[in-house]
């Protein structure tokens, strides 16, 4: 036999085991591919109870409540808002505004956020006080929003409004201070020379905010050589005042100070000097007589030296009533004028012996 035909058998035999066994398992499964067996196990229609000649179903049980866990809900599962994070304190950096060199002597005043310049509320907090090389300064605080004013010796003061706390960052705040503006002056006497020790006196009388509230009033007094200064100052109108000995008073109003320094001369107006001599009736000093001149508005008084002396200083022009009290004499009174813007003036005074008096 051939050996092609040898191949051929194994093959055919192998054909035909495979259709029979698929012959089997088609009879043994039924048209839907299930098994006899599937049949019997299939559950058959369910038939409802009849209650008052209907049917019906039980009642649905009702699911647990599922708790509101959003950020708003109320209850005990209600969610807790989260806590604030960042950084809780303030921090300012502290520096020359021209220089942009640090400072090192400050103080900070920590305010709660609120409305008008922090400036005018300083005195709801106490200030403090740091010395640090690099002008750096830390200040911790509970979350909230906060106004700062920074106040450091020769600079006008910083403010930083509405600062939240915790802050996003860490970064400490810049708070530049200025030197700012000031008036300059020399007190000069009648004759022009200079006049030192004399009272100088600043009064605010208008701001360049209309929201901050005068008067603010500082006192100088004028050096050796007249001069006297008020730095810094904000912007503003001011008046400065010059008071002598006997509250003799020199004005000089409408001083404007915008982005810089001013130059004012205070010129004291012209006085008379007025000695008096008081005598006994015999043409004697006679001491600690009481010597009182009143007129324009001024009280002038004091009390006779050993050599009977009187001196008064700072009288304008104008009429004077003289009155002269010393025990053993009669009171003494004179009219004595004053003319000519100013001058030195020597007049006696004698007196009258009274009842008990020397004679």
């Amino acid at each position: 036999m051939p050996r092609s035909t040898h191949r051929t058998l194994p093959l055919l035999a192998t054909l035909a085991t495979l259709g029979v066994l698929a012959l089997a398992l088609a009879l043994f499964l039924d048209d839907d591919g299930k098994s006899p067996g599937d049949e019997r196990s299939a559950p058959g229609p369910v038939s409802l109870p009849e209650l008052g000649g209907r049917s019906e179903l039980p009642a649905p049980v009702s699911a647990a409540p599922v708790p509101d866990r959003s950020p708003g809900a109320r209850g005990d599962l209600a969610a807790e808002p989260a806590a604030p994070r960042g950084p809780r304190h303030i921090a300012v950096r502290v520096f020359d505004i021209d220089t942009d060199q640090p400072i090192s002597a400050f103080q900070v005043t920590v305010l709660p956020a609120g409305s008008g310049p922090p400036r005018l509320r300083l005195d709801q907090a106490s200030p403090q006080a740091f010395h640090l090389r690099g002008g750096i300064a830390a200040l911790p605080q509970e979350p909230g929003r906060y106004d700062v004013v920074v106040q450091a010796p020769g600079y006008l003061p910083g403010e930083l409004s509405d600062v939240v706390v915790p802050a996003a960052n860490g970064r400490p705040f810049d708070v530049p201070l200025s030197r700012g503006a000031g008036i300059a002056g020399r007190v000069l006497g009648p004759d022009g020379l200079s006049r030192a020790r004399v009272d100088v006196f600043l009064e605010l009388t208008r701001l360049a905010d209309p929201r901050d509230t005068p008067p603010m009033v500082t006192i100088a007094k004028s050096g050796a050589d007249g001069g006297f200064s008020f730095s810094p100052l904000p912007d503003g109108e001011y008046a400065v005042t010059a008071l002598e000995l006997d509250n003799e008073v020199d004005r000089v109003a409408g001083v404007r100070v915008y982005g810089r320094s001013t130059e004012v001369v205070l010129q004291l107006a012209p006085r008379h000097q007025l000695s008096l001599k008081v005598e006994d009736p015999q043409g004697r000093p006679v001491q600690g007589a009481m010597v009182e001149v009143s007129g324009k508005g001024s009280m002038h008084s004091g009390s006779s030296s050993p050599s009977g002396l009187v001196v008064l200083e700072n009288l304008r022009d104008g009429s004077y009533s003289v009155r002269v009290r010393a025990e053993g004499y009669q009171e003494l009174h004179q009219e004595l004028p004053l003319s000519g813007g100013m001058g030195q003036h020597l007049h006696w005074l004698r007196l009258t012996a009274g009842p008990d008096g020397e004679g």
